[in-house]
């Protein structure tokens, strides 16, 4: 049996955030509230080219895979 790991789980939606499938009621089935808040304050702010830097300015306990995913939407999001 093969196990998934919830970093690939992360990409699909990623994925789906690109193509603007993905709503910000399903964003917040799949994310604390909280880490939303954070992240669209901050993208509201500032614009980074890259992971390392988003990271770099959000909390410790964001990983990378929740940095793409609301990376992916917000800007989805900002284009529209």
């Amino acid at each position: 049996e093969r196990g998934v790991l919830s970093t690939t789980i992360i990409g699909h939606f990623s994925k789906f955030a690109e193509t603007g499938v993905l709503k910000k009621e399903d964003l917040k089935r799949i994310l604390p509230k909280e880490k939303i808040e954070t992240f669209e304050s901050l993208h509201k702010k500032a614009s980074f080219d890259n992971l390392n830097d988003w990271k770099k300015e959000l909390p410790d306990d964001f990983d990378y895979g929740e940095i793409r995913l609301l990376w992916t939407f917000f800007d989805k999001l900002k284009k529209k």
